[in-house]
This record gives structure tokens, C-alpha cells and sequence, in this order.
């Protein structure tokens, strides 16, 4: 799907992809959300489920979108009803085994796979919230775990910890969903990350891998 278009409530499906093929789009299969939760700021594939997030909400709609002939578009959105608030515009969200991860200003949040909306950050909400941004959220499913590149906007200090973290350091964070722990690592600036050749890899915010 494509968000971001002249109209922040409008996304749009592609049709039926063939391999080899280029993906096509058309204007008659344009959708919208409801423009009174704010715009769009992403979406993410859930248990068959499209899930789309604005601003101030998370709707959901299920189907296999149009066909090459722009026939069978998604049914209208419906609202899911346990979120109050959208990823910050710009930021992953992570489709673990557990639901889809993502980050408001106030921390991490899991959509599980019933779309209930869990604050699963509190234990580390200092270091998850805003002026903090999430850059990249990786799944390790072999260690039951997720891990997480936040990067702070300016040198802040932890008033429960009195750890100073600088503006270039950045913070880990690694969920293991098993144990429903975490683990925090400080000085651990990033801008991105995936796992290459079975290793944990990660562009540091140096631009060095």
C-alpha cells in the first residue's frame, strides 16, 4: 500500500502482484480513514488484517485487496477500539509473534493479536518516550526476543537512574517476550539494523557497520 499521498487520510492498495511484474496502483482503488483522528503514519499486516494508523487512532480492514482489473478493493475501515494513539510518524512498527510493536511519544506499545493496545514499556519508558525516537526494530524469533535503536534528541539525564546518556549515543532496548523482560543498552547509537548472515547488524549513527 502507499500512504503519504496529497491527502493524509487517503492510502492506496496495489493490485494482484505478479511475479516478474511491476506493482501497479490506480487512483479508483483509493481508500480513506476517518479525518478526525489525524492523518495516516503507517500500517502493518496483521493475521490477514491490514492495520492502519493515524495520528490519534488504529483502523483495521481485511481482504486481499484489488484484483488487476481494480475489482475487490478492501472493505471500509473499521476502528480499533483499544488504540488511542499512532506510531510517531517516521518510526517502524514490528510484527513479532506477540502482535505489532511500535512507538507513540509516550513509549511502546504491543497491538496483540486480539488488536487489544498494551503499554509493554513502562520499564523502560524513560528511555522510550519522546525526545526519544525509534530508528529501527528487529525480531530475533530464535531468542524469543525483539531489539530496538532509539536515538535521543539532546544529552538527557535519567532522573530514576542518574545515567547521563549523550545526544550521539543513543539506547538499545531487547525485549525478550518469553521472560516479558528487558534490557537496556546504553551508548548504543544506530540508525538501523537487520540481522545478516545470522548476525546481529547494525549501521552505527557514525554511518559505520
Amino acid at each position: 500500500i502507499i500512504l503519504g499521498l496529497e491527502d493524509p487520510y487517503a492510502w492506496m492498495p496495489s493490485s494482484e502482484w505478479t511475479p516478474g511484474e511491476t506493482i501497479r496502483f490506480s487512483s479508483f482503488t483509493t481508500n480513506y480513514v476517518p479525518s478526525n483522528t489525524g492523518p495516516l503514519v503507517g500500517g502493518a499486516s496483521l493475521d490477514g488484517k491490514l492495520v492502519l494508523f493515524t495520528t490519534g487512532a488504529a483502523y483495521a480492514t481485511i481482504g486481499d485487496g484489488p484484483d488487476l482489473l481494480g475489482s475487490n478493493n478492501y472493505p471500509p475501515v473499521e476502528r480499533i477500539a483499544s488504540v488511542d494513539a499512532g506510531p510517531i510518524p517516521g518510526t517502524p512498527i514490528l510484527e513479532t509473534p506477540l502482535g505489532l510493536v511500535y512507538q507513540t511519544v509516550t513509549g511502546i506499545m504491543l497491538l496483540d493479536r486480539g488488536l487489544n493496545a498494551q503499554f509493554i514499556g513502562a520499564d523502560v519508558e524513560l528511555f522510550s518516550s519522546t525526545p526519544y525516537v525509534l530508528r529501527s526494530s528487529v525480531l530475533d524469533a530464535e531468542n524469543q526476543e525483539f531489539r530496538l535503536l532509539l536515538d535521543p534528541g539532546s544529552d538527557l539525564v535519567g532522573e530514576q537512574t542518574g545515567t547521563l546518556v549523550p545526544s550521539n549515543g543513543g539506547v538499545g532496548l531487547i525485549y525478550n517476550y518469553f521472560y516479558q523482560q528487558w534490557s537496556i543498552l546504553f551508548n548504543y547509537g544506530g540508525q538501523n539494523a537487520c540481522f545478516y548472515q545470522g548476525k546481529y547488524t547494525m549501521v552505527r549513527s557514525d554511518g559505520v557497520v
